[in-house]
């Protein structure tokens, strides 16, 4: 099991929130740090990772994720390639860049830990929030790149007993699925996805166990 109060954990959530942060920096008028801090925040955030994976063996070559191991052999193929490739400073920064999202895929094999997964998500509700509400929705609005786990988190919200946490994720949701809807429609297709999801739970807890049994056969 991954210990939480290990401060590579807490590194961990930490830069996931600093990620957040800097992904708005495209459309911000005050954006975060520069690109020197933006590699330090990238940086910092796979050393977290790599440190959760190697202290707590958990192994790449599991079969229930065997096709996100092939999608990160590939990764790296692509990457070795490009470092070989790329010929001006241009050409690298976007290497760099490009070469931290391909490997996202990498977050499966440590937020498959429940522990480690509920403080990232308590943190960026705590944290991550709160700073988008101070420093950026003035700047840049709604954005999907910024709220982007409030579609994963609304998911459970018919698991919650809390009303008021169901009322206002559900209005986050719809106003960040509605906003600016004309140009954003990949804002507006993950939105109604999501809705979709919330309301096929709810109606399957509405229906008796014994027919989803008999679905299932």
């Amino acid at each position: 099991m991954i210990k939480i109060n290990d401060i590579k954990s807490y590194s961990f959530s930490i830069t996931l929130i600093l990620l957040a942060a800097i992904s708005a920096n495209q459309w911000s008028k005050m954006p975060v740090g520069n690109t020197a801090f933006e590699y330090f925040v990238y940086s910092l955030f796979y050393l977290s990772v790599g440190h959760i994976i190697v202290k707590n063996k958990i192994k790449l070559h599991s079969s229930t994720y065997i096709i996100v191991l092939v999608f990160l052999i590939w990764a790296v193929i692509g990457s070795i390639r490009g470092f070989f490739v790329a010929e001006n400073y241009w050409e690298n920064k976007a290497l760099f860049y490009n070469t931290c999202i391909v490997f996202m895929p990498l977050l499966v094999y440590v937020l498959n830990e429940p522990s480690l997964l509920r403080q990232s998500i308590r943190w960026w509700l705590c944290f991550g929030l709160a700073a988008y509400g101070l420093f950026f929705y003035f700047q840049v609005g709604l954005t999907q790149f910024y709220l982007g786990p409030l579609y994963f988190i609304a998911c459970f919200i018919p698991f919650s007993k809390n009303r008021i946490a169901q009322v206002v994720l559900l209005a986050l949701l719809f106003a960040l699925t509605t906003y600016n809807y004309q140009d954003n429609r990949s804002q507006l297709i993950k939105g109604l996805i999501t809705f979709g999801t919330i309301f096929a739970i709810w109606v399957s807890c509405l229906i008796p166990k014994f027919i989803l049994k008999l679905l299932h056969l």
